[in-house]
C-alpha cells in the first residue's frame, strides 16, 4: 500500500514534521490523480510557450478526465 505521510501535523500545539506512524485501523484512504492542464497551442500568439497548472484529483473525481480532455477555464481564481 503506497500513501503520503504529512508534511505537518494538523493539530496546532503539535508541530510534529517528521515521526509519523500509520493507524490502518482508524484511516481513510481515497484515490487520488495528479494531472496537468495546460493552454492549448494554437490560442496562443506565434512563439509562446503554455503555461500549465498541476491538479490533484481525489475520490469520485479520479479518471474522470482523460488525455488531450478539453476545459473551458475562464476566470477560474
Amino acid at each position: 500500500m503506497d500513501f503520503t505521510n504529512p508534511t505537518i501535523c494538523r493539530n496546532p500545539v503539535c508541530n510534529n514534521r517528521r515521526r509519523f506512524l500509520l493507524n490502518v485501523d482508524k484511516s481513510q484512504f481515497v484515490d487520488f490523480q495528479k494531472v496537468r492542464i495546460q493552454e492549448t497551442q494554437a490560442e496562443l500568439p506565434r512563439g509562446c510557450v503554455p503555461r500549465s497548472v498541476e491538479v490533484i484529483l481525489r475520490a469520485e473525481n479520479v479518471e474522470t478526465v482523460q488525455v488531450m480532455f478539453y476545459a473551458n477555464l475562464d476566470n477560474c481564481n
